[in-house]
C-alpha cells in the first residue's frame, strides 16, 4: 500500500496509538534480542490482526528486502506512521541507535494512549449528566406538563409563566 495506492476497504480502518505502541515495543525488544529488523517485521506481519497495519508491515517487509531503509519504507504510510515517527527512525538509523529510537516512539505512543484515556475520563461524567438531564427534561415536557395544564384548567387558574413557556416549546 504505497502512498498512492489505498485499498478502499481499509481506508476507514484506523491504526490506534495502542497498536503502534505495541509495534514499536515489539520491534525494539526483538532487535535487542538479536533478531534482525527484516525478520522482526516479518514475524510481526504474520501475527498482526489489524488488516491495515498488517498490509503496511507487508510493505515494510518488501521494502526492507529490496534494501530500503526502515524510515523511507515507513514514509510510504503517512496515515499510519507520523512524520515524527519517520524522522526519529531516520535519526536512529543514522546514529546506529535504532533500538533507542523505537523505545522512544513506544514511550511517546504510550503517553498518547494515556492522555486520550485521561481526556475520556474527564469528559465522560459531565457528558453522561447532560444526557440524563436531557432525557429527564424531555420526559417532563412529554408527560408532566400536559397533565399540569389540564390540572390548572380544571381549577380555573392560570398556569405559571415558566410552565407556559415550557409547554409552548
Amino acid at each position: 500500500m504505497p502512498s498512492g495506492r489505498i485499498i478502499p476497504q481499509l481506508m476507514f480502518i484506523k491504526v490506534s496509538s495502542s497498536e503502534l505502541n505495541l509495534f514499536f515495543q515489539r520491534v525494539s525488544t526483538m532487535l535487542e534480542s538479536g533478531v534482525g529488523l527484516h525478520e522482526a517485521i516479518l514475524f510481526l506481519e504474520k501475527g498482526e490482526t489489524n488488516p491495515k497495519l498488517r498490509l503496511a508491515l507487508e510493505g515494510l517487509h518488501k521494502s526492507l528486502a529490496s534494501g530500503r531503509q526502515l524510515s523511507r519504507a515507513m514514509s510510504d504510510y503517512p496515515d499510519i506512521f507520523s512524520r515524527l515517527s519517520v524522522e526519529l527512525i531516520a535519526v536512529g538509523e543514522q546514529t546506529g541507535m535504532l533500538v533507542d529510537a523505537l523505545r522512544r516512539l513506544a514511550t511517546i505512543s504510550q503517553r498518547s494512549v494515556e492522555r486520550r484515556q485521561m481526556l475520556w475520563s474527564a469528559i465522560a461524567y459531565p457528558l453522561c449528566l447532560r444526557v440524563v438531564m436531557l432525557v429527564v427534561v424531555g420526559l417532563f415536557i412529554v408527560f408532566v406538563s400536559p397533565g399540569e395544564n389540564s390540572l390548572f384548567g380544571a381549577l380555573g387558574d392560570d398556569m405559571p409563566w415558566p410552565s407556559e413557556v415550557l409547554i409552548s416549546i
